[in-house]
């Protein structure tokens, strides 16, 4: 005849094995959820060379994000760093804050498709122009 041995853990014990394992379940929840998750750093640069004086934290930048699935637009001032669900992305000038008197220009990494995980730098560069309106005197 084969006996059998019964194992008989602590009340506390099983408490703590229980709330183990429900605790490690919500982490892995939330890990899973951030597997979809992308990162762009935006960084203003401001070329004041025809006389502008405007800094970067006087231009509004804005992604607009859409991974099938959400649809969203972030704006900031200066340099910023966002995080979305990856997918499709552009970087344009905020509508409510444009700045009159520079040319605006982008780099590559500022429009696209990004991966989840995956980590990228737009460059946002707002240089003065000459002012179209000079005046000379004869004399």
């Amino acid at each position: 005849m084969v006996k059998y041995r019964v194992l008989r853990f602590p009340v506390a014990l099983t408490v703590l094995l229980l709330l183990f394992f429900m605790l490690s379940g919500s982490f892995l929840a939330a890990d899973a959820q951030n597997l979809s998750v992308a990162t762009l750093r935006i960084v203003t640069q401001v070329i004041n060379d025809d006389g502008g004086t405007n800094r970067s934290s006087d231009f509004s930048n804005c992604i607009h994000s859409s991974s099938g699935i959400s649809s969203t637009t972030q704006c900031s001032t200066g340099d910023s760093l966002h995080s979305f669900d990856a997918g499709s992305y552009n970087v344009t000038q905020g509508p409510n804050n444009p700045v009159r008197g520079y040319k605006v220009t982008y780099s590559k990494d500022c429009s696209g498709v990004i991966s989840a995980g995956d980590t990228r730098t737009c460059i946002v560069t707002y240089d003065d122009m000459a002012s179209s309106s000079s005046s000379s005197q004869v004399g």
